[in-house]
């Protein structure tokens, strides 16, 4: 009796894993097929909230879009444009595959790469793939200092990690451009983590870095006095 419940239970969980192999294949197909042909790409269905403004505006995003594909379906650029017509469209899976495969004709589209990690932080809420996204624009363009602050956040507000977005904004203070952005997002965090003796570290960089500064004696002269 135990072998006939222990066979019986392994057949049920091989049929199980079969069937979401199956489903899992079908999806991948139509997620092909979705991007294969012109009436597919561009057969969007109108979000019922949408009036008449914006109903418009989408048609408009919809003939942008297909005149970009007849004529540049190969540019990485064309499927931005197609990967945001089906965000303002709501259409976030075919979003992401657009932006995706904009990524694949060319993986240094920032754009692109932005686009998708902030689709799967604000929409599809996976912060894990959110921040893969982020750390690869960081890595492709280290001297973007806003990047550093996008990321920076992920943690420090959506993630609960305030550690790794400190780590993230030191980084990009020895790396990005703009210093002094880098520095004004260090003594924000650190003010609204409450680290008061880091934050008076850093407006004394900010200061010294920037004595002619006005707008930052103004703001921040009397928190280091």
């Amino acid at each position: 009796m135990f072998y006939k419940k222990k066979l019986f239970y392994l057949v049920f969980i091989l049929i199980i894993v079969t069937g979401s192999y199956f489903v899992w294949f079908d999806k991948l197909k139509e997620n092909r097929n979705i991007l294969d042909k012109e009436e597919n790409i561009f057969n969007i269905d109108i979000p019922i909230s949408f009036d008449q403004a914006q109903k418009d505006r989408l048609l408009a995003k919809i003939e942008e879009s297909k005149k970009a594909y007849n004529e540049k379906k190969d540019e990485n650029w064309t499927w931005v444009m197609i990967g945001n017509m089906y965000l303002y469209a709501q259409d976030y899976d075919r979003s992401i595959l657009a932006f995706n495969k904009a990524s694949e004709i060319e993986p240094k589209d920032i754009t692109a790469i932005l686009n998708l990690g902030n689709i799967y932080e604000d929409y599809k809420i996976n912060y894990q793939e959110a921040e893969k996204y982020y750390s690869k624009a960081v890595v492709l363009f280290p001297s973007h200092a806003d990047l550093y602050d996008r990321l920076a956040k992920l943690y420090w507000l959506k993630m609960n990690n305030p550690k790794d977005a400190e780590v993230i904004y030191l980084q990009g203070l020895d790396a990005a451009d703009d210093k002094a952005a880098l520095l004004l997002n260090l003594i924000n965090f650190y003010g609204k983590t409450n680290q008061l003796d880091q934050q008076k570290i850093y407006i004394k960089k900010l200061l010294d870095a920037y004595p002619n500064n006005e707008l930052y004696k103004k703001d921040f002269g009397n928190l280091v006095k």
